[in-house]
Parts: C-alpha cells; sequence; structure tokens
C-alpha cells in the first residue's frame, strides 16, 4: 500500500480521494497491442453482453490475429480486445481504493477489544485488521500463537503507517517445559524475508539448531546460531533454484532489494547470502531425506530408478537406454575446492576418483584405430588439454532411460573421450547384474563400441527399438544447461548436490507425466502402423490389381540396406577416401565452371563475387581442403 501522509478527518479522505482522481486523470493510457484503448469507449459498453473480458482461451492460435478477409476481426481478437478497455477503465478505480486504503479509516475501533480506537493495522492478521496499542501487544505476544511474532503491524504515526515497535522483544518459545531453560536472541528471517530479532528459548536438553526446527526454523549453523531461516522460506528457494534456476546470490539479493523498498522501518539486521550457502545445502539435503522417507521407510524412494523400465532381478524384459554428453556444465578450477565428499555421492553421479583412475589405466589401443567417426575433435587428449586448461570439469555425461528418466552420470576432466563411455556402459551392467534383462543401448559414436556390443548401428535395423529415438538426453541437458551459470562457480561438492537435486527434480516431474506420456506414445504407435499398413498395401498392387511387389522382396530390401548401412571398421578407411575423391571431382568441376562464368562476365560486382570464390577454389584445391 502507498505510504502517504493523511489526516484522518472525513474532509482529509474527501480531498484525498479527489487528488487521486486528478491523479489518474492525468495518467497516460498506452495503446494496446491490438487496437488502440480510450477510457469511454464502446467496447466497454459490449462487455455488458455476458462475456468474459478475461476469458483469454487459445492465446497463442490462429485466432489471435486479425481475420485476413476483410472486415471482421475474430472472436479471440475482440475479447483481447474488450479485455484490454476493461483494464483501461477499472485502473482509475484500483489506484483511488489503494490510496483510500493507506490510512486508518475514521472512528474506527480495535477489533479485538471493541472499546479503544484504532491505530495499528495487521495485514497479516486481515486485511481489514485494526487494533488499538494494548491488543497489537497482546495478541502478537501470546505463546499459543508463536506465528503472530512474525507479523508485521504498523502504526499510524505523523500521518503515515510506521513499523509497529514492541516494548520489549517478543519471545519464541516450543511447549517443552524444562529446567535448564535460558534465553538467547536470534535474527528471524520469516517466509517473506523480513528479519526480526527474537528472543528464543533454549534448553540444555538438546541442540540450540533442534529447538529452532520445532519452530519452523532452519539455523544458518550447526552451532550456537544467531540466525535463522524460515523453512516455508528456504522451501521457496529451493523450488525457484530447480524451477527457475534462481541462484543463492540472486535469491539473497532479492530479499535485500525487498528490505530497501520497504524503507528504513525493516532493517536488515544481517546479511543474508554468506551464511545462507552453507545452511541451504544442508536444508535441501534435509527435505530430500524427508521427501524420498530415507532412513524412515524400509523402502525409500530416490527417484533413480524408473518406474516403467523392468527392475533388476526381474525376469525377461527390455531397456531402451541412451548416453550422451554435454559440454555446458563446466567449473572453474578457480572456483575453490570442496572439504567433504557431496551429500548425494553414488546417487546420481558416480565416484570422480573412480572415473579418474579408470580413464588413466583405459588403454588408448582399446580404441578403433582406422580412420572414420573415431577422428572427431573431442578424441585428441591432447587437444583436450590444452583447450580446457582453466577448467577442473568440462562437461557431464550420463544415461537415461527412453522414458526420460536419469540413471547415471559422471564428469568430463577433458574432452570427450570413448572410455567415459565404457565406465559407463560397465556401471551399466552392474545395474541389472541379476535377472534376464536385455539391455539396448544407443550412442551417437555407438559404432567405436562394436568390440564391446553386439550392436549394429541404427535402432531402426534391430528389433525391439520400435520409434526410439534416443534424443531423451537432449531434452534433459536443455533443462539441465540452465545450471550452468551457478555450477560453473560452485566448490565441486556443491555442484554436485545440486545437479543431483536437479536431476532428481527431473525424473520426478517425469514419473509424475509418465501415464500421460504413454498413452501418447501409444496412440502415435497404433496411427502410424495403421497409416503405413494401409499406404504399403496401396503401393503393392497397380491400377489393375496386379502385384508390384511381394513380402520377398520387401525383406529382400530391408537386408539390402541394412547391410550398406552397417559399415565396418576395416572398409571404413575405403569409404573415406571415395568420399574424398568425389567432393574433389566436384570442387574441380566448380572451380573450371566459375573460370568460364569469369570470362564471359561483364557487371563489375558479379566479377568481384566471381574472383574470390575462384581464389578461394583455387586455395583448397591445392591444399586439399575439401570439407565433405
Amino acid at each position: 500500500m502507498l505510504n502517504r501522509k493523511f489526516v484522518r478527518t472525513d474532509d482529509a479522505m474527501k480531498d484525498s480521494e479527489e487528488t487521486a482522481t486528478a491523479f489518474n486523470s492525468a495518467l497516460p493510457y498506452p495503446s494496446c497491442g491490438y487496437a488502440s484503448r480510450h477510457k469511454n469507449s464502446e467496447d466497454h459498453d459490449e462487455l455488458q453482453d455476458g462475456s468474459d473480458p478475461c476469458d483469454l482461451d487459445g492465446v497463442g492460435s490462429d485466432d489471435d490475429q486479425p481475420s485476413q478477409d476483410g472486415d471482421l476481426p475474430s472472436a479471440h481478437y475482440r475479447r483481447r480486445e474488450k479485455a484490454a478497455s476493461a483494464w483501461d477503465n477499472l485502473l482509475p478505480s484500483l489506484i483511488s481504493s489503494t490510496v483510500a486504503m493507506s490510512c486508518i479509516p475514521p472512528a474506527t475501533v480495535c477489533d479485538r477489544c471493541k472499546v479503544a480506537m484504532a491505530s495499528v493495522r495487521c495485514k497479516q492478521c486481515g486485511p481489514t485488521t485494526f487494533l488499538c496499542d494494548s491488543c497489537t501487544v497482546n495478541h502478537h505476544s501470546d505463546e499459543d500463537f508463536l506465528g503472530n511474532a512474525f507479523h508485521t503491524p504498523e502504526k499510524w504515526i505523523n500521518n503515515r503507517f510506521q513499523r509497529f515497535k514492541y516494548p520489549s522483544t517478543l519471545i519464541l518459545k516450543t511447549i517443552h517445559e524444562c529446567p535448564t531453560q535460558y534465553k538467547k536472541y536470534v535474527v528471524c528471517v520469516d517466509a517473506t524475508g523480513i528479519q526480526h530479532q527474537l528472543c528464543v528459548v533454549f534448553c540444555h536438553c538438546e541442540a540450540e539448531p533442534l529447538t529452532l526446527l520445532r519452530l519452523n526454523l532452519w539455523a544458518a549453523t550447526p552451532t550456537r546460531p544467531t540466525l535463522a531461516f524460515s523453512t516455508d522460506l528456504l522451501l521457496k528457494m529451493k523450488i525457484m533454484m530447480l524451477d527457475c534456476q534462481v541462484a543463492v546470490m540472486d535469491f539473497a539479493q532479492a530479499l535485500e532489494t525487498q528490505s530497501n523498498l520497504l524503507g528504513p522501518d525493516y532493517p536488515q539486521f544481517r546479511k543474508v547470502y554468506p551464511a545462507i550457502i552453507d545452511s541451504f545445502e544442508e536444508f535441501r539435503y534435509y527435505h530430500f531425506k524427508l521427501q524420498t522417507l530415507d532412513g524412515i521407510s524400509t523402502e525409500p524412494d530416490d527417484f533413480c530408478k524408473c518406474p516403467a523400465c523392468p527392475q533388476d532381478g526381474e525376469r525377461g524384459g527390455i531397456v531402451h537406454i541412451s548416453y550422451d554428453a554435454m559440454f555446458g556444465l563446466c567449473r572453474k578450477k578457480a572456483a575453490g575446492v570442496s572439504i567433504r565428499n557431496p551429500h548425494h555421492q553414488g546417487r546420481y553421479f558416480v565416484d570422480q576418483k573412480e572415473v579418474d583412475n579408470f580413464m588413466n589405466s583405459y588403454s588408448s589401443t582399446k580404441k578403433a584405430s582406422k580412420k572414420g567417426c573415431n577422428d572427431f575433435l573431442a578424441g585428441s587428449i591432447v587437444r583436450s588439454r590444452q583447450r580446457y586448461a582453466a577448467l577442473d570439469e568440462t562437461a557431464v555425461a550420463g544415461l537415461a532411460c527412453r522414458h526420460e528418466s536419469p540413471l547415471k552420470f559422471l564428469n568430463f576432466k577433458f574432452g570427450e573421450r570413448i572410455g567415459y563411455a565404457v565406465y559407463l556402459l560397465d556401471k551399466l551392467l552392474e545395474l541389472y547384474s541379476c535377472g534376464d534383462i536385455s539391455i539396448l543401448f544407443l550412442y551417437d559414436i555407438g559404432c567405436l563400441l562394436k568390440h564391446h556390443l553386439e550392436l549394429e548401428f541404427s535402432p531402426r535395423f534391430q528389433e525391439g527399438f520400435g520409434l526410439t529415438d534416443g534424443e531423451v538426453l537432449e531434452r534433459l541437458w536443455s533443462y539441465m544447461r540452465r545450471f550452468s551459470k551457478m555450477t560453473k562457480e560452485m566448490r565441486p561438492s556443491h555442484r554436485i548436490d545440486v545437479l543431483n537435486d536437479a536431476l532428481g527434480h527431473f525424473a520426478y516431474q517425469s514419473s509424475m507425466n509418465l501415464g500421460d506420456i504413454l498413452v501418447e506414445r501409444m496412440k502415435k504407435a497404433v496411427n502410424l502402423v495403421q497409416g503405413t499398413s494401409s499406404d504399403l498395401e496401396a503401393l503393392r498392387t497397380d491400377s489393375s490389381g496386379d502385384p508390384v511387389f511381394t513380402s520377398n522382396d520387401i525383406k529382400r530390401w530391408y537386408a539390402e540396406d541394412k547391410s550398406k548401412g552397417c559399415t565396418t571398421s576395416e572398409n571404413m578407411q575405403v569409404h573415406v577416401e571415395n568420399v574424398w575423391q568425389e567432393s574433389y571431382v566436384e570442387h574441380l568441376q566448380s572451380f573450371w565452371a566459375i573460370q568460364c562464368d569469369l570470362q564471359s562476365c561483364t557487371d563489375v560486382i558479379a566479377l568481384s563475387l566471381f574472383s574470390r570464390k575462384l581464389i578461394r577454389l583455387n586455395h583448397q584445391l591445392q591444399h586439399r581442403k575439401i570439407v565433405f
């Protein structure tokens, strides 16, 4: 509400309303995105037909634009136009009402005692709750209503509202009674981010953070805390981090900005950011334990297993696993070191020391030695070391099933190397070591794993893959890469915990939508089978009804396409050489064609263009820099 000066008389209230009306008349009215806004337009009268001006269903549809046929706008366009006009007409009343509510109405008595004149308002107690000084103190210091201690009542002083000052510090205590009780001042940050200096009653029977937790407060430090945060505030902070990728520093800065906007009546007794970094990390792990029933239930669910895939120990079944890496989640070496292991060690991310030892011992001779898809940029160890010299972790790689459930992940220390895929594949086999479960593995350079997996290169040539595209990790990366801004500056353990929380949040959301996803995929598969079957039957016979091809022909064509697509490592180099020769001939033909055009061209601009192309092609042909 506005914090302006008002005199509590009827004439003053009348003057304030006239002032607000004059102020509103001077307000500019911006034009609507669809049509000009006018305060007294005829569109406002059309709202009386019973239509809802805020009924904006279909936003973004084809009806969002005026009709191209002429003259009449679409129904959705008219609704948007009416809503814009309605807001314009409503705005002056909203402002004048806000101004009128920025003081206590004349002759208002206390809502509790019904005797004394009201001088204090408390918006947390109710939007129209007005109290006297005595009732304000009694109501907000009542031990039976501890939550009232975090209210911020405001008193009408010097023609404006100011934060109410209690005669003594409010006391917070639990129902626990103990002869060893003692009092201690603690700065408490409530769920709205406002800081309160309160007196908390502790005892020697339990640790101070435990007493604060009974009061729905989370201690900033594990011993002798002098600052505590509302658990509702930290839960809101966790949701903002996982859903909107708001960093801890940005959230703390927002709380400080809010305090500055509220004015000097709402001071910040303590800086939030230095104290909340480690405290928030501990709270997230505490909340994870509660959410997954870890330590409470004999079968906790940490969202690391897909509910739709066959589980380890089951007899039969197929799992479709995709592997991929993303170079957007790096970490700088200058970000510091950790003093302990991550809370979520082994949950999604495997032990990095074990990965590093494996990569150091993984012999380069196990890789395909022939040229071809092994000769990709990230595969060079020397080049990778030079490129990522300032980074401690360069990328994240992982496994996910086709139901978009994350499984296992690790960090890259340099560029992409085939050993990382081999390591995660070993971990995958450990996950399904029991039972008779078939594993179908998808990797964009999976042909390098030919000696490790008896799989062909294309899932379209293998039974059991169906319409699985192997791009589930790309959809996961689109969510995970939003954390790169905060994780690149984190300590190693802190970064692992944040990424584990993000993966768990993604897995939880995927499991909640799993039913709808499976139904949509089934509909898609059924429609595809029906459509292709009808198209195939139409193609198998000509107009006279004679068969054009048989089922045996289809099987033969399928086998031929499959054999062409499955190029072995032995003939891969020959294939590459043939591609280079063909590309060289094409470039040579282009060179002579441009030279002929250059001789017959008379336009100055075209001559310049042909000359540049000719010089570039000549340079490529001489140095064999042909891109194919």
